[in-house]
């Protein structure tokens, strides 16, 4: 959300730099267990052609008891977009992990947020598909229930820095790694390579290969599918805020 600035009473919380790492897939999380960082995301997008086994409720309870032991912290992604086919996912994800919670659940869009701070304690946060731009948005965050929030991927490093001296919110930075450029209903794998739409039978072209668009100046944005048939449009560049 992006809010018209307005004074509000939101005083600055000071707190020690932490380190998330998001995981794709079981056997990348599970071996973060001992690696040196503070939490674990996991949940969300599948990509299909990268074969990547399914989160399960089973494996997340476990995950969830294994994180407290080694003393990590267990946050646990949403969808970026959520249908009732989602939502439905969703219930059912919290009825599995009522007596195992995770330490936060991570949402991109308003709905998801509506829908947690309704059905469940465990803290929201409220991650970069929420894409807040200024203090008046992350006051509104504030006042709808979110714990944690990470600004929208574009803000420049200066505009960032002055949120979180303003922020009465923890903040947390994307630092590192492939940036999500969009999230695409329509399918340009299928559309290309299968001449399929949404509504005709798909072979799943995006299963068994690798794809990605070419813009006329060369740049090359790396296309994943996930498992509800969106596909995410990567940027043609990595981020590295580490300098």
């Amino acid at each position: 959300p992006v809010a018209h600035e307005q004074e509000h009473p939101l005083a600055p919380v000071p707190s020690l730099p932490e380190l998330g790492v998001r995981c794709g897939d079981p056997e990348t999380a599970d071996a973060m267990l001992a690696a040196p960082c503070d939490w674990i995301y996991v949940g969300g997008e599948q990509f299909v052609a990268r074969g990547q086994k399914r989160w399960c409720g089973s494996w997340l309870r476990d995950l969830i008891a294994a994180g407290k032991r080694a003393g990590k912290r267990i946050g646990i992604s949403t969808p970026r977009i959520t249908t009732q086919r989602e939502f439905l996912e969703l219930g059912r994800l919290l009825e599995t992990l009522r007596d195992t919670p995770p330490d936060e659940y991570r949402v991109g869009n308003l709905g998801a947020l509506a829908f947690l701070r309704q059905h469940t304690p465990v803290p929201v946060h409220g991650d970069y598909g929420l894409n807040p731009w200024n203090r008046a948005a992350v006051a509104w965050l504030h006042e709808a229930g979110a714990r944690s929030w990470t600004p929208g991927l574009e803000l420049p490093l200066e505009t960032i820095l002055d949120l979180a001296r303003d922020s009465a919110l923890p903040m947390e930075v994307v630092v590192h790694g492939a940036l999500p450029g969009m999230l695409l209903e329509y399918c340009p794998i299928g559309v290309h390579v299968t001449h399929t739409t949404r509504t005709d039978p798909c072979s799943g072209p995006c299963v068994g290969g690798q794809y990605a668009l070419r813009d006329a100046a060369g740049g090359i944005y790396w296309l994943e599918a996930d498992q509800y048939c969106r596909n995410h449009l990567f940027m043609a560049s990595d981020l590295c805020a580490l300098d």
